[in-house]
């Protein structure tokens, strides 16, 4: 795909409409020019912009491109096993599902190696960092419904790589494979070294809505936000999508307001509803999520405290699998009994997606909040109440 400009040079289109960018940054981080910026739509995702004053012409960011080009078709690809897995209580407490990814990570810790993963930044948005220490690790617990923004973590991982470091990158598995494209592209031999674990993900949703979103919360509140668990299992269990947000005046909200405009899926990037990686073969190491399909299968392991499922499709997922087994609690199990949704198929886009987003703009979020996301505020005070309850039953 090139275009001329009018001095006859071919110029690079990264893609021809949103639907075939992921947002990966891998033809950002693998610009020599620095050509390329990341910049945020008016729905708030980030798009590749190219400065062509500064562009060379070496079609690099063409080439990278895994989405678009999705040169590792999944038919070539295998799943080696697949495994019900939970961690230790105490480690299960500080996660949002089994643990899986902190003991894994631990391994590649204790090593001497690094993890790149998603963290709340001081303004709660989900940027990718790397940590080379459990205390920083433990920081990309949790799940955080927002898509990241990746930096200049690609580049960072090329050059702890280079540095002979085994790197664990974690995220969605459409910024995996932009990763190992990436990587590729520079040093196909640097792979050896790079452990990928994708999530199972049903889509990600808007940085602006989530921004707006907790804006809204925290004028209701009166107070600056101090914490946000986006799934609070310890009081509402596993199984449960009740948001807590903390504030600086002692105040706390429990809602579900952000799960109901989450599963309306009006907000997730257009990619999601091309994705080309809702299948069981993936190019990471090792896919992870929850294990849905746990409670009619296996109900006696459902505790409601959280497990993992994990699909090992490469020989090194095995290795790091093994390596980690002697904190884990391990269980073979066949796939086809745990296909949930995103492994089957992508997301369709919602019939009303255009009608959101018009209202969207058009409006305030309470408006967007009682017509999308069936918010009442009798409905925040009645998980504030049985939140209040348990408490009380843990007392006694």
């Amino acid at each position: 795909m090139l275009k001329e400009n009018e001095i006859g040079k071919n110029l690079p289109i990264l893609f021809e409409n949103k639907e075939n960018c992921a947002g990966c940054s891998a033809c950002y981080s693998i610009c020599p020019q620095k050509a390329i910026s990341m910049v945020e739509d008016e729905e708030g995702f980030l798009y590749p912009e190219i400065d062509h004053k500064k562009c060379i012409h070496c079609y690099k960011c063409q080439e990278v491109c895994e989405f678009s080009n999705q040169r590792k078709e999944s038919e070539n690809l295998s799943l080696i096993d697949t495994f019900v897995i939970k961690a230790s209580d105490e480690e299960r407490k500080k996660s949002q599902s089994g643990g899986l990814f902190a003991v894994l990570s631990d391994v590649i810790l204790e090593n001497g190696g690094v993890v790149y993963g998603c963290v709340f930044n001081e303004k709660f948005e989900a940027v990718h960092v790397r940590a080379d220490d459990k205390k920083n690790r433990d920081l990309m617990r949790k799940s955080k419904y927002v898509q990241s923004n990746k930096l200049d973590t690609f580049c960072g991982v090329l050059e702890d790589l280079k540095k002979g470091k085994k790197v664990l990158f974690t995220g969605t598995s459409c910024e995996v494979n932009g990763l190992i494209s990436f990587v590729e592209k520079n040093n196909k031999k640097l792979i050896e070294n790079l452990y990928s674990v994708d999530l199972i993900c049903r889509g990600v949703p808007s940085p602006l809505v989530w921004r707006d979103y907790l804006n809204w919360e925290q004028k209701k509140a009166k107070g600056n936000i101090k914490r946000v668990i986006c799934r609070n299992k310890t009081f509402f269990g596993w199984h449960s999508y009740v948001t807590t947000i903390k504030f600086s005046n002692f105040r706390s909200v429990e809602s579900v307001t952000f799960t109901n405009i989450f599963d309306n899926a009006c907000v997730f990037r257009p990619s999601c509803y091309n994705c080309p990686y809702k299948n069981i073969h993936h190019n990471s190491d090792i896919t992870i999520g929850d294990c849905w399909g746990i409670e009619k299968n296996i109900p006696s392991l459902d505790d409601n405290k959280g497990i993992s499922i994990a699909l090992v499709n490469s020989s090194k997922g095995s290795d790091l699998i093994n390596m980690a087994s002697k904190n884990l609690y391990m269980r073979h199990i066949e796939i086809k009994d745990y296909m949930q949704e995103s492994l089957r198929k992508a997301l369709k886009k919602p019939d009303f997606r255009e009608e959101f987003w018009s209202d969207y703009k058009n409006n305030d979020f309470l408006f967007i909040a009682r017509k999308y996301c069936k918010y009442r505020p009798l409905e925040d005070m009645k998980w504030k109440i049985k939140k209040y309850l348990r408490w009380n039953l843990k007392k006694y």
